[in-house]
C-alpha cells in the first residue's frame, strides 16, 4: 500500500516535467492590511472656507473656518444673507467667532447663539444653530 502511495505522488511531478510546466516558488503573501494613517489621501487637512462669498460681503468680517457656504440669499433693505455650516458645538463656534471679530475691531452684542457685530455704522447679525454635530452660522450683513 505504501508503495502505491509513493508511486502516485511521484507521477504528477513526472507529468509536469514531461509537459514542460514551469514551477515557481511562492514567497510571502502581499500585505493587505489597510492603514489610513499611512495614506496621504486619507489624512485630514486644514480646510478653509468652501464656497465663494458674494462680492458685497464685508471685507473685514471674518467667516468661521473650516466651513462650507450652504446658502446665499437677500433680506429686506438690500441686506445679504450667507449661511455657513461647520463642525463643532454652538458655544465653541460662538467663542471663536467673537474672538476673531473683536481682533478686527468689531463691537460685540448679544449672547452665544444670537450675536450682533457693530463697526463704522455697520451692523452684522449672526445666528448660530446646532444641527446634529454641526453648527449652522447665518450671517445677515448690510449692503456696501
Amino acid at each position: 500500500m505504501a508503495l502505491l502511495a509513493l508511486a502516485a505522488c511521484s507521477q504528477p511531478d513526472a507529468v509536469e516535467e514531461e509537459a514542460g510546466f514551469e514551477t515557481v516558488d511562492v514567497g510571502a503573501g502581499v500585505d493587505s492590511n489597510i492603514r489610513p494613517e499611512d495614506d496621504i489621501k486619507a489624512q485630514v487637512r486644514e480646510r478653509g472656507l468652501l464656497g465663494v462669498l458674494p462680492g458685497d460681503f464685508p471685507d473685514d468680517f471674518w467667516v468661521y473656518r473650516p466651513g462650507s457656504i450652504v446658502d446665499l440669499t437677500s433680506a429686506p433693505g438690500g441686506r445679504g444673507v450667507v449661511s455657513v455650516r461647520t463642525q463643532g458645538a454652538v458655544d465653541a463656534v460662538s467663542a471663536r467667532l467673537r474672538d476673531e471679530q473683536a481682533r478686527r475691531g468689531w463691537i460685540i452684542e448679544g449672547d452665544h447663539s444670537a450675536l450682533s457685530f457693530v463697526k463704522d455704522d455697520r451692523r452684522v447679525d449672526v445666528a448660530l444653530k446646532a444641527r446634529g454635530n454641526e453648527t449652522w452660522v447665518t450671517i445677515d450683513y448690510p449692503p456696501r
